[in-house]
């Protein structure tokens, strides 16, 4: 008798499941979503930070004197544009842009670092 009971109850918990499980399945899509959303500004965020870090030493990107170096270490920049004849990158925090400190990258055709400004509080 137990053994009926608990079978039923399974059953229809299944079906109350089952009727539901494409909302359930567009729930945890988004979830995940955010999540991986969290995950990707918290790392970015982290990287500026390497790199205001960076930006206080005296022989600053000396190490990394190339875009793709840059990329590998800080992470991909919040946008590049041309600006006289260089390529101009800007890294920033995600969280909250209009307060965050700015660093400018300026490579050549070639890819190489050629000044940058920027990185003060």
């Amino acid at each position: 008798m137990r053994l009926i009971l608990i079978s039923m109850l399974l059953a229809c918990a299944g079906c109350a499941e089952v009727q539901h499980l494409d909302q359930a399945l567009v729930l945890k899509a988004y979830s995940d979503e955010k999540d991986a959303q969290n995950a990707y500004v918290q790392q970015h965020d982290m990287r500026f930070e390497d790199m205001m870090r960076e930006a206080q030493r005296p022989d600053a990107f000396k190490r990394h004197s190339s875009k793709t170096d840059i990329a590998r270490v800080f992470g991909d920049p919040i946008f590049c544009r041309s600006a006289q004849g260089l390529e101009e990158c800007l890294y920033r925090r995600i969280v909250k842009p209009m307060e965050s400190p700015k660093i400018y990258l300026y490579f050549n055709a070639q890819g190489d670092l050629v000044r940058w400004t920027g990185g003060s509080l």
